[in-house]
Order: C-alpha cells, then structure tokens, then sequence
C-alpha cells in the first residue's frame, strides 16, 4: 500500500507504543482492571486501528486459560469470537467479560485473544505509516473523546507479533487476588468507535504553516458567495430541520447569507481581487497566515481551524471548496462564528444593546449548545423558538442581505418574500416576544419603504386611518435616531407618553447602573417623570453590583465602582426622600439582561417600557445613540 497520508497515531498515544502490526491494522491489549479478586468479572479490551483508506473486516478470538494453579474451567465468557467491520482510518476498541469461578487460585494469569481472517474490503492506500501515524493533537479532541483517550493510556498495554500464516495473538496479563463468591455476568462482547477520520485534529498553527500557499492561492480567494452561497443556504435548511426548527425559504436565503458574509470577510485586503468588502479586522484571515508561527498565539476563527484540518483529510478540496459547506464540522463551525458577529450587526442596525462583548460571546455558547443537543437530539434539550431564530441569525441576515447580491441578481426579489415573511410566524407570536416582532417589522419595514411602524406615537386622525388592528395594538415601537443635540428623557415624545398618566410604583431592570452617571441622570430622569405626575410610592430597580461586574479590573478600582454605586444609590434616596427606593443586586453579579421599565399606574393599569440599548442611551453630554423604545400596555 502507498502511503497517501499519515493521520494522527491514536493506538500508539493509547498503548505507549506497544502494538501487533498486521499490516493493514494494528492493535494493543489490557484487562481492565488489571486485578481483581477471584469470582468478580473484567473486561479484556482491545484498541484496533485501521491503517488503510478502506474498510476492514476481521475475526477476533478470545482465549481462556487455566488459572495460575494449572486448573481449568475457572473461567467463563458469554462471547468469544466476535466479527468485527471497521470503517477507513477508524481505531476502535472490542469488549471482552470474562467472568471468574470464586475458587480461582491466586497469582497472574495470561489471557489470549487472536486476530485472523484480516481484510480490506476493496483496495486502497495506506493512510498511517508502519510506525502508526503521526503524533495525535489532544488539544482537537472533543472533551469526551479526550477523557477516553487518557485514561485508557494509563492503563498497560501489550502487543504483539504477526503469526507465521496471518494471524495473531496479544496476550494481556490479569492478576487475581483471593476470593470466594462468584459474582457472572450477562454481558457480551461489543464493538465501539473511538476516532473516526472526521475526529482528525492537528495542531493548527502547524497546518496553518503548512497550507500558507494553498490557502492564499486558492482556498480563501473561493470563499465568496458565487462558490458559498448556494451550498450554504441549502446546508442552513437541512441543519436546522434536523434541529426540530423547519425554517422557510427567506429565512434559510437571510442566514445563508450572513454566514457568507462571514467567510466574505477572508478575502477582504490583499485577496480581494477587485472585490469590495467592509474589512472587519477580527474575522480576517490574511494577518493570521502573516505572523510568524514561532510566536504561540489561538486562532479563534472556528471555521478557520476546521477548514485547516479538512485539508489535510481531502486533497481535492482546493479545487471544490464548496464542498467545505457541505460538511456538519465547518457549517457548524461558522454558524458559532456567525452568531458573535451576527449579535455585533442586530446591535449596530437595531440599536439594541445586547450587551457587553464578554455576555455575546456566553450568550452565543449557550444559543450553540442548545441548537447541537437538538441536532444529536440529546434527551432533554430544549427546543428551539422563534427569538432563537432572529434573534441574531435572521436579523442580522435582514441588515446585510443587499451587501451579498450576486452577479446579475435583482434584489428587490426579496421584498415580497419580506412581505410575507413574519406572517408565516404569526401563531408563534406571544406577548413575551411581541417585541422581537416589531423590531422585526421596522426593520423590513425600512427596506420596503413603510415608515408607519416607526413613526412615534400617532395622533387620533392617524389611528383612525389605520387599520383596526394596528390601531388597537398594546405595543408600539419607536425608533430613535442618533443625534448630537443635547437632549434630556423629557424631550422624547415616547417617553413622556409613557409617563402621561399618574404612576404609583416603579420597577426598572437594567444590569448597567453601575455608576453616578447612570444612577443619579439616567434613571433619575424617568424617576423625576413618575414623580411629578403625582402618586409615585415606591421605586425598585435591580442591577448588577459595581464591582462584581467589572470584578476584571484591578481590585481596588473596582472596589472605588461599588463606593461610587453606592453614593449615587445614597443621593437618589435624597432626591426622593419621600418614595421608597429600593435596589437590588443579585448575588451571581449578572441579573436581568433587558433593559426595561414597569410601571402600575393609580389607575390600576400597567405598562412595560423597553430601551433597546439601556437607560443610558442618553449619554452624559446630552448625545443621543440610535436606540429602540417598546411600550407595551400589560
């Protein structure tokens, strides 16, 4: 067999190099535990790993010996010839119980297992060498392989030699201890995977060095919607049908193409080739390949480093990279970049304030756990919903979708498929996600030139011309355009409608209040609107402590944050000495994440007010930052 490439030496990690070479597979044995006490059963275990592009069949014998003592029959095993099949490049391990009598005489006993009948089912190459393999890169293990992987390489193994007519024995030894009852079992030989070629990992600065010229020349230069896009888009509606969440054509077209738009960022600079790109330093990969490998620095594209690794597996890819696309490893790997950046586009489209780059990232880590326990449909996962869906992935495919048009595609085809878009999603529609709507329909609204849903407040002649619907609607959505005129919370119209009725208590949930600025002027601007309308008892307002939130800093800075809170707290309370003004910080310092206020008015009535980017969408000096403000009637 000619060696074609030489994938990484899991049998040889796992046995410190002890193996039975056979040509086409190599193997290792143990008992595991390697003593017991006479009457308990064990397993003996071994570690096959297939050397060959093709897949192998093979006949695996076990042995019982008599025990140390010369006797017979003191052994037993419900299994002892299993037919194994091993797909290309796997390594795998076979189970073995053996049971033991409880008279079993002390001391070490050799058992014997023999490997024959070895074939390949077609012909192929050899894809590790004789030595077994290449070094195995631990660090791209997923975590449970890893733990398998180390544990077994604690135990000792043996190998072997090839017998005079193909065949083979390992003999791994097991030492008794002296026992009295026997304790059998019903357990049966088994076969499992533990590395497959798709599990191949290597340490990616390494591969990085060593396709510098295959990524620049031809790889990265591919990465562009006429290749990516088609794939991707199809790729999106199988991988998240299999999530339990059947998306619809624009939906699938929107988050194929933010995730283009991902890889886009790659050929932006020197490997434009006369394309024009926002550049957007952190999701380029051109000033990644110009450091130098000898100083130690993490490639955090993800899609990155699977991209590295499918190319040592497929020679062929720089010639098909739309293949990459194809491939459940990378799409999910981009689809993780994608969320990051994806909450990074709603916030600067929208004007929300998702929060800060540390919560992004937790909040995308938990979105991607939740979408793969679905995917692997693991038990007890949990669905995913419609806020899951736009809320980055669909939004921010709406913020960029123009910027990725294709050659000679008109993309004013999108504005029907718009049209119709949230309204095929109207029985998801709940009071909880009401606002995901809106911002929603603002920002398709924006696009299709109906500026009605943005607009603030409408007057009665307005309302009237409505739809009745519309004009009966508990929510309403403002948007609010940045501006450096120096501006208070009283100057803006939808916040004075939300206060225009007497308020008696107060709630406010913002994990941000965590200095003068925002304590004092900030909120107590919207505390000074309840109070002058008369009525106003109570305030109670939850956000994060001071120094527990910015807990990063050096400590005693963050120790003057919380004194600083505290002051503002302290001043407030005499500001309003006659309201009740209590703040609460949770104690794991993250609180609730939206932004908002409730109020229950004299009247009985209650209401919700929410501020996309927080209360301090004002800023000290008066400047206003976009923003969206959501009033609710509960």
């Amino acid at each position: 067999m000619t060696l074609t490439v030489n994938l990484p030496d899991v049998l040889g990690y796992v046995s410190g190099d002890e193996r039975l070479d056979l040509g086409v597979i190599q193997a290792a044995a143990t008992c595991l535990p390697s003593a017991v006490k006479a009457g308990k059963n064990f397993r003996l275990v071994v570690i096959v790993q297939n050397m060959a592009d093709v897949p192998v069949n093979m006949l695996v014998t076990l042995g019982l010996p008599a025990d140390a003592a010369g006797k017979k029959n003191k052994f037993s095993a419900n299994t002892q010839r299993i037919e194994v099949g091993m797909q290309p490049a796997e390594v795998g391990m076979i189970l073995l119980p053996i049971n033991s009598m409880g008279d079993t005489a002390p001391g070490e006993v050799k058992f014997s297992v023999s490997i024959s009948d070895v074939k390949a089912t077609a012909r192929g190459g050899r894809i590790r060498s004789s030595e077994g393999g290449s070094a195995l890169y631990l660090d791209g293990l997923r975590p449970e392989k890893r733990k398998l992987v180390d544990n077994f390489a604690k135990q000792k193994f043996v190998g072997g030699k090839k017998g005079l007519f193909g065949g083979a024995t390992l003999m791994p030894p097991m030492t008794f201890q002296a026992g009295r009852v026997s304790e059998p079992s019903n357990l049966k030989a088994e076969y499992h995977t533990i590395w497959l070629r798709e599990d191949m990992r290597e340490d990616p600065l390494k591969l990085l060095d060593r396709f510098k010229t295959t990524l620049t020349q031809y790889v990265l230069t591919s990465l562009d919607r006429t290749l990516m896009l088609a794939p991707l888009v199809k790729k999106t509606a199988t991988r998240f049908k299999q999530a339990g969440y059947e998306l619809t054509d624009v939906e699938a077209k929107l988050i194929g193409r933010a995730m283009t738009n991902v890889l886009e960022y790659a050929c932006t600079g020197r490997l434009s080739h006369g394309r024009s790109y926002t550049p957007r330093q952190e999701y380029q990969v051109l000033p990644i390949i110009e450091r130098p490998i000898r100083v130690k620095f993490e490639i955090k594209l993800r899609w990155l480093i699977e991209l590295l690794n499918a190319l040592v597996i497929d020679v062929q890819l720089p010639k098909n990279v739309w293949r990459l696309a194809l491939q459940d490893s990378f799409y999910d790997a981009l689809l993780r970049d994608t969320l990051t950046w994806g909450l990074n586009i709603v916030e600067e489209a929208t004007g929300l304030d998702l929060g800060m780059p540390e919560e992004l990232e937790q909040h995308a880590d938990q979105w991607f756990e939740k979408f793969h326990k679905m995917v692997n449909g693991r038990p007890g996962a949990e669905a995913l919903t419609i806020e899951d869906v736009y809320l980055p992935l669909v939004m921010a495919g709406i913020a960029v979708y123009d910027k990725l048009a294709l050659p000679g595609e008109d993309i004013k085809v999108f504005n029907p498929l718009f049209r119709g878009m949230l309204g095929k999603r109207a029985s998801e529609r709940t009071d909880d996600n009401s606002p995901l709507f809106d911002i929603t329909e603002t920002m398709l609204s924006k696009i299709l030139g109906d500026d009605k849903i943005i607009t603030a407040r409408p007057s009665t002649a307005e309302q009237s011309a409505q739809p009745q619907s519309q004009a009966q609607s508990n929510t309403r959505t403002y948007h609010i355009s940045p501006s450096k005129v120096k501006t208070r919370e009283a100057d803006i119209k939808a916040i004075r409608d939300f206060f225009d009725r007497p308020v008696s208590q107060m709630w406010v949930y913002d994990p941000y209040l965590l200095d003068y600025e925002r304590l004092f002027n900030r909120l107590g601007a919207y505390i000074q609107l309840a109070f002058d309308r008369g009525g106003l008892k109570s305030v109670h307002v939850q956000t994060r402590d001071a120094q527990i939130a910015r807990k990063d800093r050096d400590a005693q800075v963050a120790e003057k944050d919380r004194e600083e809170q505290l002051q503002a707290v302290a001043a407030l309370e005499n500001r309003f000495q006659s309201i009740k003004l209590e703040v609460n910080y949770p104690k794991d310092g993250k609180g609730q994440h939206d932004r908002f206020i409730e109020i229950t008015r004299v009247d009985g009535s209650t209401a919700r007010l929410l501020i996309g980017r927080g209360l301090d969408f004002i800023r000290a000096d008066g400047s206003v930052q976009q923003t969206y403000l959501v009033i609710e009637e509960l």
